[in-house]
């Protein structure tokens, strides 16, 4: 099960309900990058585990906050009736 996800995600988008949307996306993404890299180079199954876990906690966050930051992009007109492009396949 994806633990990162499920914890980590709810609890970053409590936590950073009052940052900036630009600064929390950058943030976000560092926190990625940085969570995959340091998985790539895990010594150990447990130090793997716990890079895996940063990187998938703000996946949710980076979606939810992406979405939002699109709404805000987009004409209210067309708001409702297109999704985010994060969103497209």
């Amino acid at each position: 099960m994806p633990w990162g996800v499920v914890v980590g995600s709810p609890a970053i988008t409590l936590l950073a309900a009052w940052v900036n949307r630009r600064t929390l996306l950058l943030g976000l993404v560092a926190l990625f990058l940085i969570g995959n890299g340091l998985s790539a180079l895990a010594p150990d199954i447990v130090l793997l585990v716990v890079f895996r876990f940063v990187a998938g906690s703000v996946q949710g966050a980076f979606f939810g906050a992406g979405a939002s930051s699109r709404r805000r992009c987009t004409a209210r007109a067309r708001a409702a009736r297109r999704p985010p492009p994060s969103w497209a396949a």
